[in-house]
């Protein structure tokens, strides 16, 4: 999957930006030797962070590539923690084709018919990822930043 090995911007701290993929989100990282209960902690600020603001959000931990690593050898040594907020989907319009949860947000697709799966194009997912989490990630991306900076 391309959140394996994609790109992310430093934004403060221990936290990162997805800025170059439709969700827009914020990336932790836990590299080989790490403690994971200082990983748990920075995701446990943000959640608490986006809990306390009564905003909506996905969780997502895969094996990975260090961030910052150039060349994939096919390696993942390392766990990237993708924290979205989001738009809550009740009310949605356009969602006959898939429900944006979870795996989708992080580009996993579960396409609810064979019409769906021959219609959809990477525009209109690409559409409705940046629709249900651009404006959220806009407004609290100085916060977070503020956040971790301390």
């Amino acid at each position: 999957m391309l959140l394996e090995t994609i790109n992310v911007d430093h934004l403060s701290g221990p936290c990162y930006i997805l800025k170059e993929f439709p969700s827009k989100g914020f990336v932790f990282e836990l590299k080989p030797g790490g403690d994971t209960e200082t990983l748990s902690k920075y995701v446990y600020k943000l959640t608490n962070f986006l809990q306390n603001n009564e905003e909506p959000y996905n969780i997502y931990i895969t094996r990975s590539i260090p961030i910052g690593q150039i060349n994939d050898d096919g390696t993942r040594n390392t766990i990237r923690v993708y924290v979205w907020a989001r738009k809550p989907t009740y009310g949605m319009k356009n969602l006959k084709v898939f429900h944006p949860a979870l795996c989708e947000l992080f580009g996993h697709l579960a396409i609810k018919s064979k019409d769906g799966y021959e219609t959809i194009t990477e525009e209109i997912v690409s559409d409705i990822l940046q629709d249900i989490t651009m404006e959220p990630f806009n407004r609290i991306v100085n916060q977070v930043k503020i956040l971790f900076s301390n």
